[in-house]
């Protein structure tokens, strides 16, 4: 252990490493090119070990226990190893405080973020072909991304986690906008740009007015003022909260913001999967976690807002992903979908179930975009589901990882999803928000939600495998020259697959009361925070696992029979006998058209107005106060030449008057001269004589 505590008292190692290759592969780009990948996945590999080590000595040490860092602190956590540097700026008379630490929850999520980095890497080298031109820079941003997420977790200020956010936006951009000769990547890039940007403004504002209140960004101090700050300056405390939560609405694409994702699949596959795993899209879930020190002294409303939210965007983007026909676009709504999940069980004061889902999501759905990635790759980058079919027996390999990743998604039991999303909905069960009194229906209505996106998951992810990987070839020509994936996509996707397996088997609540293994509860103590006590009777938790479970079931089964034993003549009928319905969930309850109707005509028509405005109005203004100046000017010019220099010039022909007088009289005779002096001499007596 003493070899492990090593890493973790160097823990800053893990920040350095991917951002030094980064700056390597910009600087050496010409020299590196196709090795690139060799480079990068090389050094994301030592960050790994690193990130293991100091994994172990915080679970070993017994770090990710609930222990209060301060007297009287609740919601926060003891760090196992903090470094801060008191005087990095002065500010008036405040000292800003810069650090980085690492507890139970950022222990986790160091070796998620390093592992799905490394994982993508490998995989890019060969998903990339030997054409594109811009492999290096691909690694570049990577690196970056990987350097800004793991700068966020272990900061311990939210200053330092706001520098790493932004970080992390330019290098989506970039990254979603790798092949900007297209337009979708374009369009796909700046719509996640600045719709991103909507909830980084609230964010902002949010953190202004914590600093206001608490006068500290650090955690540790939140933690401490932010429980006496409530009595006196509650309403303001908890629009801060909200509005910080507005920044996690944006990057995790909580409804409103949540247009942005499904088109963020127009950038590389391998930077999908990191984006929408383990690096952007879990930032928002990890800033509600982090801050819970925030929400936990705040008003009850604003858990309460941030609980509806989820559920909504969970059941919302579920709904929509059922009648996707690209296979990335339907992980994207699926991704919306389960981060509604996390945000969701936040909210709930389901802390370590929300924490515990953004880890087994992070395996499960990298695995899926590979995977979802192999079958482009192997399909001639043919995307559609509707012509796809069949390849289960061209493409094995990925087709046996995909059903790993299929089914830890749909919650089926024994793989991972099953045991975070058990958490989850338990937490929904068990809900009893403090200070705020609400209708019984309404303290249900999560579960509720909860529970109904669990069937439309399973269905989903059912229809979606089905049309890829069964029946009969519906594109005989893709079909023929299919072919499996080299070794460097599908080994990560074989990891992932693992881990998609059986991570969520370190809490296995159920099973523990089976088999009595304290270790199925490992990841329950990790997370565990003080402050948050989330007990569960155990019929209450059997209730819940049977009602989970049949629902995932009861999805799985619809969508075999929809798409195996129905025929499609039958759908057909089906969907023009429920046309409306469809066409609105086909169209994704027209949000993106109302939202162009909103901002971006409105924006258009405002612009014209104010173009016309500009060129009628003030450009008439402008231009007539043109040629009254110009008139002005004419005036002052005459006035100038006629009288100005007339009075100038007139001194001078005075001048040169007499100077031609005064010329005459140097003849050069001295004896003139003589006579000339006298007559001065006594012109000037004579005239003093009479003046005086």
């Amino acid at each position: 252990m003493h070899f492990a505590e090593t890493f973790l008292h160097s823990a800053w190692v893990i920040l350095a490493l991917p951002l030094l290759t980064s700056a390597l592969i910009a600087a050496f780009a010409r020299s590196l090119q196709r090795k690139a990948w060799i480079f990068g996945t090389g050094m994301m590999l030592v960050a790994l070990f690193w990130s293991i080590m100091t994994f172990i000595a915080v679970a070993g040490g017994g770090h990710g226990a609930a222990e209060a860092a301060h007297e009287g602190a609740k919601f926060l956590i003891e760090p196992a190893w903090h470094i801060q540097w008191d005087a990095w700026g002065q500010f008036g008379s405040y000292n800003m405080k810069m650090g980085l630490q690492v507890d139970g929850l950022t222990a986790v999520m160091l070796v998620v973020v390093t592992l799905v980095s490394a994982c993508v890497q490998t995989y890019a080298s060969a998903y990339f072909d030997g054409g594109e031109k811009r492999f290096t820079r691909f690694y570049a941003a990577i690196n970056l991304f990987t350097t800004g997420m793991l700068g966020l977790v272990l900061a311990d200020n939210l200053f330092l986690l706001l520098v790493c956010w932004e970080i992390m936006g330019l290098c989506s951009y970039l990254l979603i906008g790798h092949w900007y000769e297209q337009e979708w990547p374009r369009m796909g890039q700046i719509k996640a740009f600045l719709t991103t940007r909507v909830g980084d403004v609230g964010m902002m504002i949010g953190i202004f007015i914590l600093f206001f209140l608490a006068k500290d960004l650090t955690w540790v101090g939140l933690a401490e003022k932010l429980p006496e700050v409530i009595a006196e300056h509650g309403a303001l405390l908890g629009l801060g909260a909200f509005l910080l939560f507005t920044g996690a609405m944006g990057k995790s694409a909580q409804f409103p913001l949540h247009t942005w994702l499904p088109d963020a699949m127009a950038g590389p596959t391998p930077g999908s999967a990191l984006i929408h795993a383990a690096t952007m899209v879990a930032a928002g879930v990890y800033l509600v976690g982090r801050a819970f020190m925030v929400y936990g002294n705040a008003p009850g409303w604003v858990l309460v807002v941030v609980a509806f939210i989820g559920a909504f965007t969970s059941l919302f983007a579920a709904s929509i992903a059922t009648l996707r026909h690209d296979i990335k676009e339907v992980l994207a709504y699926s991704t919306i979908s389960q981060l509604g999940y996390m945000i969701m069980a936040l909210g709930l004061g389901g802390w370590a179930a929300g924490n515990f889902h953004m880890m087994t999501h992070a395996f499960f759905k990298a695995l899926l975009f590979f995977a979802a990635g192999s079958v482009i790759h192997a399909h001639h980058h043919n995307q559609f589901l509707h012509k796809m079919g069949g390849l289960r027996k061209k493409i094995p390999i990925t087709f046996a990882v995909w059903m790993a990743g299929y089914l830890a998604l749909a919650g089926f039991p024994g793989f991972s999803g099953f045991f975070s999303k058990d958490e989850l909905l338990l937490a929904a069960w068990t809900w009893h928000p403090e200070g705020v009194h609400m209708a019984g229906w309404l303290l249900k209505l999560p579960f509720i939600m909860g529970l109904t996106t669990a069937f439309l998951t399973a269905y989903y992810m059912t229809r979606a495998t089905y049309l890829a990987f069964f029946g009969k070839p519906r594109d005989h020509h893709l079909y023929d020259h299919a072919h499996e994936s080299p070794w460097q996509m599908w080994a990560p996707m074989a990891v992932l697959a693992v881990l998609s397996v059986f991570s969520g088997w370190g809490w296995a609540a159920l099973p523990n009361e089976w088999f009595g293994g304290e270790w199925m509860l490992f990841f329950e103590h990790l997370f565990h925070m003080p402050g948050i006590e989330h007990v569960a009777e155990a019929s209450a938790a059997h209730a819940v696992t049977a009602m989970a479970t049949t629902a995932g079931l009861t999805g799985i089964g619809l969508g075999l029979l929809l798409y195996k034993v129905v025929s499609p003549n039958t759908r057909a009928k089906w969907i023009s006998a429920g046309k409306p319905i469809y066409n609105l969930v086909r169209n994704k309850y027209y949000v993106d058209e109302i939202y162009n109707v909103l901002f971006i005509e409105t924006t258009k028509v405002l612009s014209k107005g104010i173009s016309w405005f500009d060129g009628n109005v003030v450009d008439a203004i402008v231009n007539g106060l043109g040629k009254v100046g110009t008139q002005l000017a004419d005036a002052t010019g005459w006035f100038d030449k006629t009288v100005v220099d007339r009075l100038v010039t007139i001194w001078a022909d005075i001048s040169r008057g007499i100077a031609a007088q005064f010329k005459r009289m140097a003849t050069g005779l001295v004896q003139q001269y003589m006579l000339t002096l006298v007559i001065v001499v006594v012109a000037s007596v004579v005239l003093f004589q009479v003046i005086r």
